[in-house]
């Protein structure tokens, strides 16, 4: 206090532009000398200065987006309670404001606290870091917005720390993001972009993660079986490039800014794993086939076929092919399962991948250059043109299957449609 006693009508009017969101300086005269920061007796308050900040056109949008995603808004400041509320009020954010006072040393009623209170005044630098604490024991990803010396440990506590440019060197030391144009409403974009990188992720690990699960089977099953590998690495370049390279590329692209979810290992779990190991099935059979390493009775002339040209290169060739085809159909159908729920964008680059992939095969230089056979070959039965979608329509039931029972044995969730 600059003055050894206030009036009641000066009380009242300083609370007053308190509660509306203004700082206060006392203007005050004294015929006596300031010593050792004793307030002289004769004081008198000649004026008070009022300060309010200047709120942003754009903050009360920001704060209605992050709203608008779910996300609970506090605001710890070192300023008075309703000082900060007032401001608060103005951009939108309303609640319980407390005190430091008031603010619980145990973290058990601190949790409790947090779940109420909106704005926090007048706290220090380890209640700021405990209001960090607390709201990460409830069960909240934390991000705190600071600048300067007394964030630091609230900074360092929280999931995601931001400081401003303008802030101090440690603070900014100890953020993850700087803003460096001091502009709170890059924030948003920021989370876009977070959740762009997140979805499209989720979207595509699982094309690649599946080559590697049929991948890794297969190397194990021929080796235990002793039977060569069927394919070439060349064999499998163009529906790697098709059905795993240029959707990846694609999606990269999408404008996904949906709502993260935590479901990258459900999506390899429900989706990549069925999906890899049918096809190592698939190829297996296929590629020992091939090799003329199963007998198979003779029915009615369909059999006959593979038995006669077990030892043949054409046949070789021609099962190389058919087991291309194959990953390529699955690979496409586990894309769609991925792209649901289906976009514009989404059924463009399946039509792209889906048209580019069949019609490769009626493109007998390019299938020369791959080491496969096109599909126009007159030696090969009528039936031999089908005996790829056959196969690929099989698999898809298997996966459906597998993953139904995952879903209901495993996940513990009820199947929807969309599911399936």
């Amino acid at each position: 206090m600059i003055v050894p006693e206030l009036s009641a009508e000066v009380k009242a009017e300083i609370d007053q532009a308190l509660k509306a969101g203004n700082r206060i300086i006392g203007l005050a005269h004294s015929q006596g000398h300031l010593k050792d920061r004793v307030v002289p007796q004769d004081a008198v308050l000649l004026a008070l200065i009022l300060i309010k900040d200047v709120v942003k056109e754009d903050a009360r949008d920001i704060i209605a987006y992050f709203k608008s995603q779910d996300v609970d808004v506090k605001i710890i400041s070192g300023d008075y309670p309703d000082t900060v509320a007032a401001i608060a009020k103005d951009v939108g954010v309303t609640g319980k404001a407390i005190i430091s006072a008031d603010i619980p040393e145990d973290m058990t009623e601190l949790q409790k606290v947090v779940k109420e209170t909106s704005i926090f005044g007048r706290v220090t630098p380890p209640q700021k870091r405990n209001i960090i604490q607390a709201l990460q024991n409830n069960g909240h990803t934390t991000c705190m917005v600071g600048d300067g010396i007394n964030d630091i440990l609230a900074l360092k506590q929280s999931d995601c720390a931001i400081a401003f440019a303008s802030g101090s060197e440690a603070t900014k030391a100890v953020a993850k993001f700087v803003l460096l144009e001091n502009d709170f409403s890059t924030l948003p974009n920021v989370v876009k972009e977070g959740r762009k990188v997140i979805n499209n992720i989720n979207t595509v690990a699982s094309l690649h993660v599946v080559r590697v699960i049929y991948s890794t089977i297969l190397v194990f099953a021929f080796f235990l079986f002793k039977i060569l590998f069927p394919l070439d690495p060349v064999n499998l370049t163009l529906v790697g490039i098709l059905t795993i390279g240029v959707p990846t590329f694609l999606f990269v692209f999408e404008k996904n800014e949906a709502k993260a979810k935590d479901n990258f290992f459900r999506n390899i779990f429900l989706n990549a794993l069925p999906c890899g190991v049918i096809l190592a099935l698939t190829i297996f059979t296929l590629g020992a086939l091939a090799k003329g390493e199963i007998i198979i009775e003779d029915v009615g002339g369909k059999i006959e076929y593979f038995q006669h040209y077990a030892q043949s290169e054409y046949l070789d060739m021609a099962m190389k092919t058919t087991i291309t085809q194959v990953v390529g159909g699955v690979q496409l159908f586990l894309m769609f399962l991925l792209c649901r729920p289906l976009t514009r964008f989404r059924i463009g680059v399946l039509l792209l991948s889906l048209i580019t992939f069949v019609a490769s095969y009626f493109i007998p230089p390019l299938m020369a250059l791959f080491g496969l056979f096109s599909i126009e070959i007159s030696w090969l039965p009528l039936w031999y043109d089908f005996f790829s979608l056959i196969i690929v329509l099989i698999d898809i039931v298997a996966i459906l299957i597998v993953r139904f029972i995952l879903l209901i044995t495993v996940l513990k969730e009820k199947p929807k449609m969309v599911e399936v």
